[in-house]
């Protein structure tokens, strides 16, 4: 019995954290039986009423413009009906007043500052785990006719088990470092880690003149697609002193749309 209640536990808690991936089919078998075992087990988590419809419609107005089918709401409201033991829940933004934002408004603005950037490469850094911001950045560049090249470790990784899992796959415009040097500066957008600025990530090795195959110079732009990670502030604004020195342009989300947080704010909780 106890065996038997782990494992509609696991499914219960994939269908909570991996909801966009669609895993609600495969799990919501707990009867009554097994909440009553549940609460007896783990006594110490206080049953939570789950609001799943209306948080389904903060993530499917935040992924609208990724490749990922829409919420059933009707299999969310049977799964409500079956009684909730315990909500996992996303609560980093909770206390903004401002609207998280959505990806296809990054989209959208990633569309415009690449088509009007006629000389130069695109150089633009973003969590590698992002793939909703790897699917848009290879999405603009494909329309724009614009060739993709991944750096760092961890962009690689990130990529390989997005393939694996078939996102992705529908994109012919990344290339290896090796072609990246036939392709020219106007047509190469570099998708790169360092977003952070951290010392041995991708974007720090290429502003710091360590990459063997990669520069930069002054026609360049430089795109941080992501926000600070507190505490990050210093290194973070140190690389953007070198960039600058070196005369290129510099995009955040301070002065355009190029990025948004994927959690949720207050009005959306």
């Amino acid at each position: 019995m106890q065996d038997s209640i782990e494992a509609k536990l696991k499914k219960l808690s994939e269908r909570l954290s991996g909801i966009e991936k669609q895993l609600i089919e495969e799990s919501s078998t707990l009867n009554q039986d097994d909440l009553i075992s549940l609460n007896k087990e783990f006594s110490h988590i206080q049953p939570i009423v789950d609001l799943y419809s209306k948080y389904l419609k903060v993530l499917d107005e935040n992924t609208q413009a990724i490749s990922l089918s829409k919420s059933d709401e009707n299999e969310i409201k049977e799964i409500c009906n079956d009684g909730i033991t315990a909500m996992i829940c996303d609560s980093t933004n909770v206390f903004n007043e401002n609207p998280s934002g959505s990806e296809f408004e990054v989209r959208e603005s990633l569309k415009k500052i690449f088509s009007e950037r006629k000389k130069g490469k695109i150089i633009i850094t973003c969590f590698a785990s992002n793939i909703a911001r790897l699917e848009t950045i290879l999405k603009v560049s494909d329309e724009l006719n614009k060739c993709c090249f991944f750096l760092g470790r961890s962009l690689f990784r990130i990529y390989e088990s997005a393939i694996e899992n078939n996102y992705l796959k529908q994109f012919n415009n990344i290339i290896n470092e090796k072609d990246s040097r036939l392709i020219n500066d106007d047509d190469l957008v570099i998708i790169c880690t360092g977003s952070q600025g951290e010392s041995r990530a991708g974007l720090s090795r290429i502003v710091n003149g360590n990459h063997k195959n990669l520069n930069i110079s002054s026609e360049d732009l430089v795109i941080f697609s992501s926000r600070e990670i507190p505490g990050n502030e210093k290194q973070i604004n140190e690389i953007k002193k070198e960039i600058m020195k070196i005369g290129c342009h510099i995009l955040d989300h301070r002065n355009s749309m190029v990025h948004v947080s994927g959690h949720p704010s207050k009005k959306r909780t």
